[in-house]
């Protein structure tokens, strides 16, 4: 039984650890997101002064 206990404790760990990580990968994204729209805005804004 003992050994039982130490794989869940293992287990739940690394659930942790993965949420962590797909935590950090949405905050990422969502970094991403955002500067592929200041590029867009930046890129229209550009072509607007162009002419």
């Amino acid at each position: 039984m003992v050994g039982g206990v130490q794989e869940g404790v293992a287990s739940a760990q690394l659930q942790e650890k993965l949420a962590g990580a797909q935590r950090q990968l949405g905050q990422l994204r969502a970094q991403e997101a955002g500067l592929q729209q200041e590029q867009r805005k930046a890129d229209t804004h550009k072509k607007m002064t162009e002419f």
